[in-house]
C-alpha cells in the first residue's frame, strides 16, 4: 500500500537566513512521499540560490521539489495561494520560511492520525 503524498508549501520573502533550516527540517521528515514547494515571493536576497542549492542535493525519488519565483512581493497569502494551486499531494501543509519542523515524525503523526 502506498502512503498518501504530502505537499509542504513554504512562502519565502528575503528568507536567506532561515530557508536552509526550514527546508532541511522538511527533508529530515521520516514520512514519504513528500513534495516541497518553495514560493519565493519577490525576494531580493539569496533565497532562490540557497533553495536551488538545497534542491540539487536531494536525490531521493520520494521527494519532489518545486521552486516558484514571483517577480514582486505580494504577501504571504498570495504566495500560499500560488503554492497551494501548484501542489499535487493528497494532503497540503504550510510552513513559514522562518520556521521549521521540530519533530522528524511530524508528518507521519498527522497523516496517520
Amino acid at each position: 500500500m502506498n502512503n498518501p503524498s504530502v505537499s509542504i508549501v513554504i512562502p519565502a520573502y528575503n528568507a536567506e537566513l532561515f530557508i536552509n533550516d526550514c527546508v532541511n527540517s522538511v527533508i529530515n521528515q521520516s514520512y514519504r512521499p513528500i513534495e516541497i514547494i518553495v514560493v519565493n515571493d519577490g525576494s531580493t536576497d539569496s533565497t532562490s540560490r540557497i533553495t536551488n542549492e538545497l534542491f540539487e542535493k536531494i536525490s531521493e525519488p520520494d521527494i519532489e521539489k518545486k521552486l516558484i519565483f514571483l517577480k514582486e512581493n505580494n504577501g504571504a497569502a498570495n504566495a500560499l495561494n500560488i503554492g497551494f494551486s501548484c501542489a499535487t499531494g493528497d494532503y497540503i501543509c504550510w510552513l513559514s520560511a522562518d520556521d521549521m519542523f521540530i519533530r522528524n515524525d511530524k508528518l507521519s503523526l498527522q497523516v496517520v492520525n
